[in-house]
């Protein structure tokens, strides 16, 4: 399952997914390793329930769903492995939906196999879709300092409404995770930025849950979670150009020095 489509919530991780009646409900899932840039679902999908990746911000409970099947681009980039110094993962994507219209979203069939395929690309009403205006996707990384602990920043640039790292971004953030396996004496910060784009809850949602890959991703490619800092700045909504704003900064230092 792309990394956008799972959210997490006070009980744990969920996904939202389309009824028979098109209608949005929320389900609760267990996640197991990552593969590329999913997640690999070990329960609570079956095969055929249809699933939304990405912009699900504005989706409630019961919510319309007009959708329509679409093709799902591969995932492309394993950060684990890739941190791990291993080649890169490809994984094929099921068929997915993408709708327009009311309250829409897009869903994708989970797959037939052991575990839950891949899903289509998603959007919902009021907010820009995967297939949606493309932002610049670029990283910069920072340097090492002379006592050979990480230090720097780092940026990490998103499309526009979109919370999943595309093959650029991920080989940036394997970078930085081999940089912290290498200095166990060291620490992350990690904050979330969006453009103007939307309302000011949907843009705190979405920085959120950008950092909130980023997160995850270096969790599974092994960096100890005592070891990442959630940071919220104090202002979401970047004042830099628009394809600059859609990004995750990550800020390295010693473990002892804040």
């Amino acid at each position: 399952m792309p990394q956008a489509a799972v959210m997490q919530g006070p009980r744990g991780e969920y996904v939202w997914t389309v009824d028979k009646d098109n209608k949005a409900q929320q389900r609760a899932i267990q996640t197991g390793d990552w593969n590329g840039n999913d997640w690999v679902v070990n329960a609570g999908l079956h095969p055929g329930d249809r699933v939304v990746v990405d912009n699900a911000l504005r989706l409630a409970p019961g919510a319309p769903v007009n959708a329509r099947v679409v093709p799902t681009p591969a995932a492309s980039v394993n950060i684990g492995a890739a941190a791990a110094g291993q080649g890169n993962t490809a994984d094929g994507g099921a068929a997915g939906a993408s709708g327009s219209g009311g309250a829409t979203g897009s869903a994708g069939a989970a797959g037939a196999g052991g575990n839950a395929g891949a899903a289509g690309s998603a959007s919902t009403g009021g907010a820009v879709g995967a297939a949606g205006s493309a932002g610049t996707s670029a990283a910069n990384t920072g340097a090492t300092g002379a006592s050979g602990t990480p230090s720097g920043h780092t940026e990490l640039f998103f499309t526009t409404g979109s919370a999943s790292l595309d093959p650029q971004s991920a080989e940036a953030l394997a970078s930085v995770a081999r940089r912290l396996l290498a200095a166990p004496d060291s620490r992350v910060a990690v904050s979330g930025y969006t453009d103007s784009t939307g309302s000011y809850d949907t843009n705190v949602k979405l920085a959120a849950a950008r950092a909130a890959t980023v997160r995850s991703a270096l969790i599974v490619a092994g960096v100890d979670v005592a070891r990442i800092e959630m940071r919220r700045p104090a202002k979401i909504v970047s004042t830099d150009a628009p394809d600059k704003s859609r990004r995750v900064d990550l800020t390295l230092s010693s473990a002892t020095g804040g």
